[in-house]
């Protein structure tokens, strides 16, 4: 065991915890010609599909014209013909995708107004091997190995006919958190009851990241299961959760991937609450829009998905993308990539909006958020030069084109910002009157969402009740719309400063992820920040002097003073007294027993690493007791 617990042999180390070698080929596609797997069985028709498509579509392109026409009354005269052409065209393109997502949100919306409760015949499901896989990288090993031991003693309580296996597949590079995960897996194998379907694997590097990983496990370990659970290192499921992905993979042999809707937990700071509450109270729309748009061309979102084993392993082989000087680097976005791969190859990607207790967490502050967010960019912009291989489905490279624009947005706005200011547009010019429309119905297209979310909301006395009550989401709700339009003029500047590195490729910046909030410094506040406070007092100088439009006030607050919204971003309200504004939703409300069980053996393992003694045979990893829950029937 001592050779285990130390990191001097990781061959060793990495191989005693898993089972016997069993590879499967997993080949690099070539995005320069198309690829069809002839194992994929006969797709059933999807009714309707393009109908509800154009249905979404055909508004969102109605409502871009008719705001293009009306920006086009602000250029400003005097202009080359072509400049204005391409400056109303960029604009139009920016219009498009804000139309498009409130089509999306409205789409879902009036889908779940319509809900019937369907009568459900059943099927028969055939029994699948199952892995659940939980990639890490010097993430907190306690949250780590409390949450994938809670998810089997949920599986191993609830009737099924499935066989699951847990794996953490460890990245890890900081000696420290390698003892601690060979201290807990070696602990949780010693004591727990379900220890013999719990695996550990570390790589020596962590070449290729998180795609890398899971390319090990496949290509080594892949064909002993029909399917693979991928979980991200701080995502938690219910049982009830993973059957339902399982048996809707089993049920339909031409899907490749069943995705589940996700909810952020455990949130404490103000931004990650932020987050939790508007998933929870408005994401549910645009979620039911997008599968109803996708039907059984979805997307990957890298976690909280089954996956069929083979058929990923036959058709997502990612190659590596060209940067500068000849240096190659990973395809960084790759789960819309494979997802992508797999549909062209003829397996279906569907997405469960309304998946329960399927969670993920988030970054605690603003500076760590954007830290991961810059990622994300860089690698959503590869997918611009990745959406015209061939062969890919029309509606998978819309998913790989809609993820790139999300980035490219924020060039864009910045680019109106600046030409507003440069000529010096005010309210008291002839064509004021075409300002004040254009930012008007701009705010009220971003705000439109979530306030039909929150007439959904206080029109459901049982919905309302998860909030706290009329008065506490009505704070929460003032407070969300605040954050939101303080947060999103940080957010443009810096997703532009990642669109503008990945246009130059260079390579980024991977990190230690930072979960669990780190207190900034105020020379690290503004220093990050510098950018936005110099735009910001340049913009409210203007304003001030009367040479641009107060409707600029929000972002110039917003830029001026990002260091101290950074600042607050961190602020606790977890626990706070039901006086003080805590952004509740029914994960506070209500708590769903998987996440108190998780903590039971969070608080566990976490005395285990503070213990002095390499094996403490006093500490006891108790089985939380989870209630009967209805299971769904099988034939």
């Amino acid at each position: 065991m001592k050779d285990y617990l130390f990191p001097a042999r990781q061959g060793y180390a990495s191989m005693a915890w898993m089972p016997p070698v069993k590879p499967l080929d997993m080949p690099i596609q070539d995005f320069s010609r198309s690829h069809r797997d002839p194992k994929v069985p006969p797709k059933p028709a999807q009714p309707f599909i393009w109908a509800k498509r154009i249905a979404v579509f055909v508004p969102a392109l109605i409502c871009t014209i008719v705001l293009a026409m009306l920006f086009r009354d602000t250029v400003p005269a005097g202009g080359s013909t072509m400049k204005n052409a391409a400056w109303i065209a960029t604009i139009t393109v920016t219009f498009f995708w804000i139309s498009f997502v409130l089509c999306l949100s409205a789409a879902g919306l009036i889908t779940m107004m319509r809900r019937r409760v369907a009568v459900i015949k059943p099927k028969f499901t055939p029994p699948l091997k199952v892995a659940i896989l939980m990639p890490v990288y010097n993430e907190d090993v306690s949250e780590v190995f409390a949450n994938v031991l809670t998810m089997q003693d949920d599986l191993n309580e609830t009737p099924n006919l499935h066989r699951f296996s847990a794996f953490v597949l460890s990245d890890s590079q900081d000696p420290k958190i390698i003892a601690q995960e060979h201290r807990a897996f070696t602990h949780a194998r010693a004591t727990h009851a379900l220890s013999d379907q719990l695996y550990y694997r570390r790589r020596e590097n962590n070449q290729d990241f998180k795609t890398g990983n899971l390319r090990h496990w496949v290509t080594n370990w892949g064909a002993h299961y029909d399917a693979m659970l991928v979980l991200d290192a701080d995502s938690l499921m219910s049982a009830q959760a993973v059957l339902r992905l399982t048996n809707t993979l089993a049920q339909n042999p031409h899907l490749g991937i069943v995705q589940g809707a996700l909810r952020i937990f455990r949130g404490r700071s103000l931004i990650a609450r932020w987050q939790q509450f508007a998933g929870v109270a408005f994401g549910a729309f645009f979620a039911r829009g997008l599968a109803l748009w996708s039907g059984d061309e979805g997307n990957f979102f890298g976690h909280n998905a089954i996956v069929r084993t083979r058929a990923f392993a036959a058709c997502s082989g990612l190659p590596a993308m060209p940067s500068r000087e000849d240096v190659h680097i990973p395809i960084l976005s790759h789960d819309f990539v494979e997802a992508a791969l797999m549909r062209r190859a003829g397996w279906g990607i569907r997405i469960l909006p309304d998946l329960e207790d399927s969670y993920e967490g988030t970054p605690e502050t603003l500076i760590d958020f954007i830290r991961r967010d810059r990622r994300w960019c860089q690698g959503n912009m590869q997918h611009l030069r990745i959406m015209s291989s061939a062969g890919f489905h029309l509606i998978s490279r819309h998913h790989l084109l809609h993820n790139a624009l999300t980035y490219l947005m924020s060039p864009a706005w910045l680019a109106l910002i600046l030409f507003w200011t440069a000529h010096g547009f005010t309210t008291t010019e002839p064509n004021s009157s075409a300002n004040f429309l254009i930012f008007g119905v701009i705010y009220a297209m971003l705000l439109a969402p979530k306030i039909a979310g929150a007439i959904v909301i206080l029109a459901s006395k049982s919905k309302l009740r998860t909030f706290g009550g009329v008065a506490d989401f009505a704070k929460s709700f003032a407070v969300e719309i605040v954050v939101s339009f303080l947060i999103a003029p940080i957010m443009m500047i810096h997703q532009t400063i990642g669109v503008g590195r990945s246009i130059f490729r260079l390579p980024p910046h991977w990190g230690t992820p930072v979960r669990q909030g780190e207190k900034h410094s105020l020379k690290t506040l503004i220093h990050f920040h510098a950018i936005e406070i110099v735009l910001g007092f340049v913009l409210a100088s203007g304003i001030a002097l009367g040479s641009l439009s107060v409707w600029l006030s929000p972002i110039a607050f917003s830029l001026a003073l990002a260091p101290v919204i950074s600042h607050f971003s961190r602020f606790d309200l977890k626990g706070r007294p039901s006086n003080v504004i805590t952004l509740d939703t029914i994960l506070d409300q209500e708590k769903p027993e998987i996440l108190s069980a998780a903590d039971v053996h969070r608080r566990t393992f976490e005395k285990l690493l503070r213990s002095p003694l390499v094996y403490d045979a006093s500490i006891k990893l108790k089985r939380p007791a989870f209630r009967q829950k209805p299971v769904e029937k099988r034939a």
